[in-house]
């Protein structure tokens, strides 16, 4: 009889290679034969956003191992789409030159051609991916929430002063031992510096935004913050994830006497991104929440088109608390 796989979270049929639920849009994990054969992960990476800590890198690991684990589709959206069309464009240049050079006006014809066939790769084939780049988004703040109860310490009953409030914002850049790690080793030889830093650029956690067809800005890394509350505490996880990779690269978890809070406020500035659908740069909101406590300030990213709408009623709420608890 065969065997079919159903979605992990909600149950719905899925097909053999089906990374995320098309339903819920749950990440699954990995199918069986991704492991190894003790019956562990290859590589001790685990889908779903529950593998190695921010310290850890993917230098070393086979690239067939690194390879297995990123959702191409997600990654290219942010990082494949120009480029791959700039590179053809380019070469239909190239073919023009050499056309032009050798005295053969077909290719030159030819040339125009594969120019064209990179414009449109470049402009018109850009929403390729985004589907399941919010499946992905959701994906991992669902793991991340799950993940944050475990890490605390905590269960439901003792976290029932206000019902918990989870914010998804931008990911943090990595930890610049990600970005330095490729060559660092003097003793390497060129052919393996080189090796490590492509492997570095392919796979390991990168800066990388994009306007999606709708107006939302969507990031390659995502933060998902959880505030719980406690009768004398707040306690606070913030997990910042690769959604291609579901790569954990920087999480942390903070324990706050509601006494030592000083001040709860958000900020938001504007900046620049480019969106290809209008192709103009347009102006966005970068919205920061920051906790002050025992004199240090605890920043957390908000990006309110994919965080829930009553969110400024629960930051109301955790200030309510906060000034009943301190009186």
């Amino acid at each position: 009889m065969e065997n079919k796989r159903v979605c992990s979270h909600c149950g719905a049929p899925l097909e053999s290679d089906d990374l995320f639920c098309t339903v819920c849009g749950a990440k699954q994990e990995a199918p069986a034969e991704t492991t190894d054969p003790a019956g562990g992960n290859a590589g001790g990476f685990m889908p779903g956003g529950t593998g190695t800590s921010g310290e850890d890198s993917f230098f070393g690991k086979s690239l067939n191992m690194i390879s297995a684990k990123v959702n191409n589709l997600v990654r290219q959206y942010f990082l494949g789409g120009n480029s791959r069309g700039l590179l053809i464009m380019l070469a239909g240049v190239a073919i023009i030159i050499l056309a032009v050079v050798i005295g053969f006006p077909p290719l030159a014809i030819a040339g125009l051609v594969v120019i064209l066939a990179g414009y449109i790769s470049r402009f018109f084939t850009g929403n390729l991916g985004e589907k399941e780049v919010l499946s992905a988004i959701a994906a991992e703040r669902l793991n991340l929430q799950k993940r944050a109860m475990e890490k605390l310490g905590v269960d439901e009953s003792q976290v029932s002063m206000l019902d918990p409030i989870v914010i998804t914002g931008y990911g943090v850049s990595p930890d610049a031992s990600l970005e330095d790690n490729a060559g660092a080793s003097s003793g390497l030889s060129f052919m393996k510096k080189a090796t490590m830093k492509a492997i570095r650029g392919a796979y390991d956690p990168v800066v990388a935004y994009r306007i999606s067809s709708d107006g939302r800005l969507l990031s390659l890394l995502t933060q998902t913050t959880c505030f719980y509350f406690t009768e004398d505490q707040l306690l606070i996880y913030s997990g910042n994830v690769d959604i291609s990779t579901g790569k954990i690269y920087d999480e942390s978890t903070l324990e706050i006497s509601y006494k030592d809070i000083s001040r709860i406020k958000t900020h938001q500035t504007l900046w620049k991104q480019f969106d290809k659908k209008k192709k103009k740069f347009v102006y966005k909101i970068e919205e920061n929440l920051t906790l002050s406590a025992c004199g240090e300030p605890f920043v957390f990213s908000v990006n309110r088109e994919l965080t829930e709408s009553a969110i400024d009623n629960q930051i109301a709420g955790m200030k309510a608390l906060v000034r009943e608890k301190k009186h």
